[in-house]
């Protein structure tokens, strides 16, 4: 069991006091554990108060870059503490975590990177739909429905594809056309 500190912890439940006194758990205290390691360290960040644990966010960003040597597994840190920090503050927005990531870092995260390529895709899907109304009239919702969730390349031929367009017809068309 793993407990932030020894203060935490409350009497064993009846139900669980045989287990717990017979030897076969192992209680864990955050506080007590030595050394700074990067586990230790997010894991006392994980059950750490918001405030303290806003500060802890850049030590952690710094071991991952300094302690490993390997790109891959520093993108992969870093997107793993994304992950934490954007479970532990979800009231956060996406420039206040930049400032705790350091804005370099937080451009290298895949909640970063995912954002961005979301709103490429909805820039994308609304000036499509905009230009296919210039061109072809009123869309039906369900047809607006079926274009917003293009993926991006099918966006991009959508967008060339509606040049030739001269009614509904061509769009519809277009769109049973996919596979």
């Amino acid at each position: 069991m793993v407990y932030p500190h020894a203060g935490i912890e409350v009497d064993a439940v009846e139900h669980y006091r045989e287990l717990l006194s017979s030897g076969r758990v192992t209680r864990i205290y955050l506080d007590q554990l030595p050394g700074q390691g990067f586990g230790a360290a997010t894991l006392r960040f994980v059950v750490s108060a918001e405030g303290e644990a806003m500060g802890q966010v850049r030590s952690l960003v710094e071991q991952s870059q300094t302690k490993f040597t390997n790109p891959i597994l520093q993108a992969e840190l870093l997107d793993f503490l994304e992950t934490l920090v954007v479970y532990k503050f979800p009231q956060l927005s996406r420039e206040e975590i930049g400032k705790m990531f350091g804005t370099q870092d937080l451009k290298q995260t895949r909640f970063y990177q995912d954002v961005v390529q979301e709103g490429i895709q909805r820039g994308e899907a609304e000036l499509t739909l905009r230009l296919l109304r210039r061109k072809v009239g009123d869309i039906p919702l369900s047809l607006q429905t079926q274009i917003r969730a293009l993926p991006v390349e099918q966006m991009e031929e959508l967008g060339e594809a509606l040049l030739d367009f001269g009614a509904m017809s061509d769009l519809t068309d277009w769109l049973g056309s996919l596979p």
